[in-house]
């Protein structure tokens, strides 16, 4: 219902309202990326503003104006905001994420990755602390603080209109012949668009590479895990569903 109410205040401006939307969805979209890149010393990487490029080619192949864009920066600031906490000694810090994932649970299906997410970092985390530690125990106090975040960002998928029942839809519309067959960003890609979108993910690979080499090896595993992820079921049910495009300057 969020999104469906931004849209008809964009409307009610006139019909370049919507445009006006859009447009301020990819700019803040951007300027997140970069507010982050600064924040973790990355201000004068050429690759970050390459990469940054990449993901807004990638959204190209899919019509910009619907509720996706809520889920496009949902991605994008909770990913930042796990890369500047990585360290966090206590869940509390993360209340602004379960803000922003009220937000999204009330905009668009895909609010599972904002849970998803958060447990595969916080996962990550705890496992590069321990080898980090090797004489030590396990940290438990950082899985607690992790399974602290996950839990409140999971708790707040449920301040939605619907419960529970919110989560049927993100699984049951996945491999929906009548979705994909009338929703813009559903529909497959036709012969050209489709061999663009392979090199665009070639470059797209070997700048992550490159990234990870110039860093010393850095690189968080649970979000190449869930690109990955996203691009198999972007090829396995044949939908333009270029949301691991996000991923590409996060990594």
């Amino acid at each position: 219902p969020l999104f469906e109410l931004a849209l008809y205040l964009a409307w009610s401006l006139g019909w370049w309202g919507p445009c006006l939307l859009a447009a301020m969805a990819y700019a803040t979209l951007v300027g997140v990326l970069i507010r982050g890149a600064r924040l973790l010393h990355l201000q004068a990487s050429s690759l970050v503003a390459i990469a940054i490029g990449l993901m807004l080619l990638f959204f190209q192949v899919a019509f910009p104006l619907r509720p996706h864009l809520a889920t496009f920066l949902g991605v994008t600031v909770l990913g930042v905001f796990l890369l500047r906490h990585r360290e966090a000694e206590n869940w509390t810090r993360f209340w602004p994420m379960a803000l922003l994932q009220i937000a999204w649970v009330n905009c668009h299906s895909a609010f599972i990755l904002g849970p998803a997410m958060v447990g595969l970092f916080g996962a990550e985390i705890t496992v590069r602390r321990w080898l980090r530690e090797r004489e030590r125990s396990f940290p438990w106090t950082t899985a607690r603080t992790w399974l602290g975040a996950f839990l409140l960002i999971l708790l707040a998928c449920f301040v939605n209109p619907y419960g529970w029942e919110r989560f049927y839809p993100p699984f049951f519309q996945d491999r929906l012949e009548s979705i994909r067959a009338y929703v813009g960003e559903m529909e497959p890609l036709g012969g050209g668009m489709a061999t663009i979108y392979g090199d665009l993910t070639l470059i797209a690979i070997l700048v992550v590479a490159l990234g990870m080499v110039r860093r010393g090896g850095a690189m968080s595993f649970s979000f190449l895990l869930l690109a990955a992820m996203l691009y198999a079921q972007a090829q396995s049910v044949n939908k333009a569903w270029p949301v691991f495009g996000l991923f590409v300057p996060l990594l």
